[in-house]
């Protein structure tokens, strides 16, 4: 594998996660002008306090939380990104849910890529 190709892979790659957070930026093709567009990006978190709430009467919430690997239903999937981990947490929890005729189910998740996937 030469080190052109993998370069290519790299940036091709840093596309696609600046695409997720800034969605209307068009970023150079070359290697270092992109480099340099994305070192100046400014990027705004907005953080607030979340406080779980209890569901109403008749309904049950699925929570999951993938930061390192996943939890409850099952503790380790491997390696794989916090995304992956959160995204077959999720999987696995609604399985969960339908196979023990659970359909009133609220879903809550910390992850926007998850969130914006769904919505």
């Amino acid at each position: 594998m030469s080190s052109c190709f993998i370069i290519q892979q790299v940036n091709k790659f840093i596309h696609l996660i600046v695409k997720l957070q800034f969605p209307d930026l068009q970023l150079p093709i070359g290697w270092h002008q992109c480099y340099d567009t994305v070192e100046n990006l400014n990027h705004v978190i907005h953080s607030q306090a979340i406080i779980w709430q209890k569901p109403e009467s008749g309904w049950v919430k699925l929570n999951m939380d993938g930061s390192r690997g996943g939890g409850g239903i099952v503790k380790f999937y491997g390696n794989c990104s916090n995304n992956s981990a959160e995204a077959m947490a999720m999987l696995k929890g609604i399985y969960v849910c339908l196979n023990n005729g659970l359909t009133n189910v609220i879903v809550e998740t910390d992850s926007i890529i998850i969130l914006n996937y769904w919505v």
